[in-house]
C-alpha cells in the first residue's frame, strides 16, 4: 500500500514537472516574438552602412535626375533653333521663288526695250507731221488720214507691249522723267514749268523707257 502510493506522487510530480517545462517552452517563445516586434516597430539597431548606402543611392539619382534634365533642356532649344532655320529656310526659298518670277516676267517685258527705243523716233516723226497739217487737209486729204492712221495703229502696237506715252506739256519739271533741253525766261508761269514738249516720253509697265525731252521756264522772281 506504501508502494502505490509512491508511485502515485512520483508520476503527478512528474506531470508536474513535464508541465513546467511546457510553460517555460511557451513563456520563451512569447518573449522571442515580442522582442522580434520590438525590432519591427523600433529599428533602433540598424546598420549605420545602411543609411550611408541609402544617402548614396539617394545622391546619385539625384545627380542623375539633374544630368537629364539638363539634357532634356539642350535638346529643347536645339529642336527650337531647328525649326527656327526650318521656317527662315522656307521663306528664304518663298522670297527667292517671288524674286525669281518678278526677274523672268521683267525679262520678258523689258527683252524689247532696246528694240522698242529704235521705233520711238518712228512714232513722234508721225506726230509731228500730223501737228504740222491743218485740221482741214486732216478730214480731206486721204494721204493725210493715211498717216492719221499709221500713227494710231503704232500707239496701239506700242499699249500691247505695255509701253505707254505719257503728256507733260504744262506740267512742273520732273528730273525721274523729264530731260530739259532748254529754259526760257517767263515771269508769268512758276518756275519750271514745262512750256514745250519737244519728244513725248515713254513708259514701259512701271519703268521709264524714255525721257520727255522739254523746255521750261525760268522764273527770277
Amino acid at each position: 500500500m506504501i508502494e502505490n502510493k509512491n508511485e502515485n506522487i512520483t508520476e503527478n510530480e512528474l506531470e508536474k514537472d513535464i508541465n513546467t517545462e511546457e510553460v517555460e517552452e511557451i513563456k520563451t517563445e512569447e518573449v522571442k516574438e515580442i522582442k522580434n516586434d520590438e525590432n519591427v516597430e523600433n529599428p533602433t539597431d540598424q546598420n549605420p552602412d545602411d543609411d550611408f548606402l541609402k544617402n548614396e543611392i539617394i545622391k546619385a539619382l539625384e545627380k542623375q535626375n539633374a544630368t537629364l534634365k539638363e539634357r532634356n533642356e539642350k535638346v529643347e532649344n536645339d529642336i527650337k533653333e531647328i525649326k527656327n532655320r526650318y521656317v527662315r529656310t522656307l521663306a528664304d526659298i518663298e522670297n527667292l521663288r517671288k524674286r525669281t518670277k518678278k526677274e523672268v516676267e521683267d525679262m520678258k517685258k523689258y527683252a524689247i526695250v532696246s528694240l522698242l527705243k529704235d521705233f520711238l523716233p518712228v512714232g513722234d516723226n508721225l506726230k509731228r507731221a500730223i501737228e504740222h497739217v491743218s485740221e482741214e487737209e486732216k478730214k480731206e486729204n486721204p494721204l493725210v488720214e493715211g498717216v492719221i492712221l499709221v500713227r494710231k495703229q503704232f500707239q496701239d502696237a506700242l499699249e500691247k507691249n505695255s509701253v505707254k506715252s505719257f503728256d507733260s506739256l504744262n506740267e512742273i519739271f520732273d528730273p525721274t522723267k523729264h530731260e530739259a533741253l532748254q529754259m526760257v525766261e517767263n515771269d508769268e508761269l512758276p518756275h519750271n514749268t514745262i512750256i514745250t514738249e519737244y519728244e513725248q516720253g515713254y513708259f514701259i509697265g512701271e519703268r521709264l523707257l524714255r525721257p520727255a525731252k522739254v523746255i521750261v521756264t525760268k522764273n527770277n522772281k
